[in-house]
């Protein structure tokens, strides 16, 4: 079976790809198409590499001791735990504006992107302004050409000639 899908990573190229499986193996096949981009980036074009490693963290690991790079893995409900008692004690101790989150959409998607923002507002949380990586992309295009909102995409595919 064979599926287009666009690169699920959070840039401006928006690349096509068709994904398919071949003897229990996954394989990308970057798409030639009129709009978007071939796969450019090293990133997105290993993540079936990272997906299927055997190195691939599948489960909590908890540092033993901490500071010696050396981790034992814990089932789910100590993690949770773990993690709910360390916010609890910030969060007591040192206030909700000692919680900084650090979100962006990624390769998570919309929907869960602002799914766990309910849970961060309901603390008071303090969040980035996104500028770490988001904000000089949109800066550098909208300094570029005036506006970030980008081309349309009609307009793209009958075009015969870009000029970055």
């Amino acid at each position: 079976m064979r599926d287009i899908v666009a690169c699920p990573r959070d840039c401006y190229d928006t690349c096509f790809l068709r994904i398919y499986e071949k003897s229990g193996k996954y394989f990308i096949e970057h798409l030639d198409i009129p709009y978007g981009f071939k796969i450019g980036c090293p990133r997105a074009s290993k993540d079936f590499d990272r997906t299927f490693s055997k190195k691939r963290i599948l489960y909590p690991q908890l540092a033993n001791p901490k500071g010696t790079n050396k981790f034992r893995r814990i089932d789910w409900k100590t993690a949770l735990e773990l993690l709910t008692s360390k916010l609890k004690d910030v969060l007591d101790n040192y206030g909700p504006d000692k919680v900084l989150v650090i979100d962006y959409a990624g390769n998570r998607g919309l929907l869960i992107r602002y799914f766990s923002k309910r849970l961060w507002f309901y603390l008071r949380a303090s969040f980035t302004n996104y500028n770490l990586c988001d904000y000089a992309g949109y800066f550098g295009i909208k300094l570029h050409y005036g506006s970030s909102y980008g081309a349309n995409i009609r307009d793209v595919r009958n075009s015969k000639l870009f000029i970055y």
